[in-house]
């Protein structure tokens, strides 16, 4: 059975190097007569500065497009570049210190530690990183007024 997607994308003037690209994407689960595919040979690009919107019903691989976009699943086959790079074949701890530097999530679900504040889920990825974070910053204030 085919399920169908769609991604709309709305581009500004001027962006051409893709933030991400996927080249015959596909991703399976399961084995033999119980196998999934969840992605089979997709291809797309979303260039940088732009917004995307993926769309579709239920189970038909829209988070499992984003998953495999950022590094956070292994593809069956294809190729991941994430502006210009290669990630396909990275290691678990390569992709870690990528997703941390480099990519910002919205989950679906919040994904929130119960204990943390807002202000302390925010500033965890930054701490993890090694960044010490201005408490002015983290407020969203500016450190100096402008002007």
């Amino acid at each position: 059975m085919t399920v169908a997607m769609t991604v709309e994308q709305h581009e500004p003037p001027g962006f051409s190097q893709p933030a991400v690209e996927l080249r015959e994407v596909s991703r399976h689960y399961g084995e033999k007569q119980a196998e999934v595919r969840a992605l089979d040979r997709v291809s797309v690009s979303f260039p940088r500065g732009f917004w995307t919107a993926v769309m579709g019903p239920s189970g038909s691989g829209k988070s499992t497009l984003l998953h495999c976009a950022a590094g956070l699943e292994r593809l069956s086959e294809g190729q991941v570049l994430l502006g210009g790079a290669d990630i396909t074949r990275a290691s678990d701890r390569e992709l870690t210190e990528l997703r941390r530097a480099e990519i910002g999530f919205v989950f679906q679900s919040f994904n929130l530690i119960g204990s943390l504040t807002a202000e302390q889920n925010v500033a965890l990825p930054l701490k993890l990183a090694g960044h010490k974070v201005a408490r002015s910053r983290r407020c969203g204030i500016p450190a100096r007024p402008p002007g």
